[in-house]
Parts: structure tokens; C-alpha cells; sequence
């Protein structure tokens, strides 16, 4: 079986969160062959727009956000944007309703379910 690449970026996601997202989720979804690819970390979000634009991600995740209040420029772009409670307990995305409790579980299962999205095939 051919294992999908799920081409991410992570926009303000601390540290020590994105190596969790690299280590938790990425193992959880190898056993479903999808590979997370962290395509490009961004510290800020000036010119995010442009940035996505050239990356081409398949997904956005945000760290610590209030779901009203993402970052200029990302609502223009057509890719799914899971986003962190900024008390770092909730997951929230890619629909606008989407609310999880942050584990590695909920975490891997949206990325999963957006994989399957982006993937002509499934």
C-alpha cells in the first residue's frame, strides 16, 4: 500500500508541542501508511498567505489561538486549519464546530480524517 504524505505547516506551534505533534501523531498515523511531513515551521504569521501559497501544505495547524481570532490570512486559503485552545487542552478544526480535547488520539484521528480528504484515491 502507497503511504500518503500529509504536508504540513505548523504557524506559532511552541517547540516543545511540535516535537510531540512530530513524535505522538506521527506514529499513530504510519499505522494507517499516511506519513506527516512538516513541510515548514513559522514562527510569525506576516505574510502567511503568501508563505502557504508557496509551500502548497495540505494542512495548517495553529498553536494557541482563540478559534475566533486566527491569524490574518489564513481564511482566504483553501486547506483545512486545525488549531490549538490557548490553554493548549482543546483541538479545534478543521470545521468550524470541530472541538476535541488535545490528545495524541485526537490529534492523529483529525489528521487521519484530513488525509483521507486530501487523497483523491480514498
Amino acid at each position: 500500500m502507497e503511504v500518503r504524505a500529509l504536508r504540513t505547516i505548523l504557524l506559532n506551534v511552541p517547540p516543545l508541542l511540535a516535537d510531540l505533534i512530530r513524535r505522538a501523531a506521527s506514529v499513530r498515523l504510519q499505522q494507517s501508511d499516511v506519513s506527516l511531513t512538516i513541510a515548514l515551521e513559522i514562527a510569525d504569521d506576516r505574510g502567511i498567505a503568501e508563505r502557504l501559497q508557496t509551500a502548497a501544505p495540505d494542512l495548517v495547524i495553529v498553536g494557541q489561538v482563540d478559534a475566533e481570532h486566527l491569524p490574518p490570512g489564513l481564511a482566504p486559503v483553501p486547506v483545512p486549519v486545525l488549531a490549538l485552545s490557548t490553554d493548549m487542552t482543546r483541538l479545534l478544526g478543521p470545521k468550524p464546530d470541530d472541538v476535541a480535547e488535545l490528545t495524541p488520539a485526537s490529534l492523529a484521528a483529525a489528521l487521519l480524517a484530513i488525509a483521507q480528504t486530501r487523497d483523491p484515491t480514498s
